[in-house]
């Protein structure tokens, strides 16, 4: 009897560990502000403080050691010339690998058209 109830909670706790693990952990946060970068082709690219700034980010108070960039929930490693000093000066820049869409997330299909025969009759 002993071994039938180890065996149980063995095996309910690694129903319950491949069920935690299957979720993905929620990479945002609601309280803080994000942009998208489109990126038409895979390759590296340039963001300058100019089209920061043109896009709308008030580079005031911005801290560029705190700027990370994401594609599809994980970081995508950058590097943010001049964010030594704290602050985000005119000629400072991101560089990152940018990934174009390759309409990945499209083909998984959340609800499946069920059978319908081609006739009904």
């Amino acid at each position: 009897m002993k071994l039938k109830q180890t065996l149980l909670t063995y095996w309910i706790l690694g129903f319950v560990l491949t069920i935690a693990k299957a979720q993905d952990p929620i990479w945002y946060d609601y309280s803080l502000t994000y942009y998208k970068i489109p990126t038409a082709q895979d390759g590296i690219y340039r963001i300058s403080a100019e089209a920061l700034q043109a896009s709308g980010i008030n580079l005031e108070g911005l801290d560029p050691r705190m700027i990370r960039v994401f594609h599809r929930g994980k970081e995508v490693a950058i590097h943010v010339e001049g964010e030594n000093d704290g602050k985000v000066d005119p000629q400072d820049f991101i560089d990152f690998y940018g990934i174009r869409n390759d309409a990945e997330l499209d083909k998984k299909t959340l609800y499946q058209t069920p059978h319908c025969p081609k006739s009904i009759l």
